[in-house]
């Protein structure tokens, strides 16, 4: 099932890459998305934070996708990675600069690829004695103008079903360790 949903989200990025207008349509806020999911871990936030800035892991957890840690190993405001999503060699790659890093609080990235723009954030607050609470934000600038609007229809439940799935595996997976 979860390759069905990539494969739908990768092949509608592809066919929409191939159409030459502007991609972005900066000037109009109704062409800005933001989704924000949060999850309960029964681990500390120094834990939770670190992994889940331990970039070249998170192909454990989030759906389809290849981290790679570019300047400053992503690990200080001003470094950057590269994030590959797709399957084989169809998808497209987010590459994104750390622009705050408070560990083990929070991580804002700015992502900076042809397909993906604006701002992600993980932040990490203490729950309970050992919880935490591991929240996961997005906002985005839709690509591809009123072609990207109509398609955020088709895609954002595949997205907000993805990154569910990404936040219970990396839930199973910060707790197993």
């Amino acid at each position: 099932m979860t390759t069905y949903y990539t494969t739908l989200i990768t092949s509608t990025v592809i066919i929409f890459s191939f159409y030459k207008r502007k991609l972005y349509n900066t000037t109009m806020s109704n062409y800005v998305v933001t989704l924000k999911r949060s999850s309960i871990i029964s681990a500390s936030p120094i834990r939770v934070f670190a992994a889940a800035t331990d970039w070249p892991r998170q192909a454990e957890w989030i759906p389809a996708t290849r981290v790679t840690p570019l300047v400053l190993g992503g690990q200080a405001a001003g470094g950057s990675i590269s994030a590959f999503t797709g399957i084989g060699r169809f998808g497209f790659v987010d590459t994104m600069t750390i622009v705050e890093w408070k560990p083990p609080h929070r991580c804002r990235m700015h992502h900076t690829g042809r397909v993906v723009r604006g701002d992600g954030v993980f932040e990490v607050t203490p729950h309970g004695d050992n919880g935490s609470i591991f929240s996961w934000a997005e906002t985005v600038i839709l690509p591809f103008g009123v072609i990207g609007k109509i398609g955020w229809i088709i895609t954002k439940p595949i997205t907000l079903f993805a990154i569910g799935l990404a936040l219970k595996r990396f839930k199973r997976w910060v707790e197993r360790v």
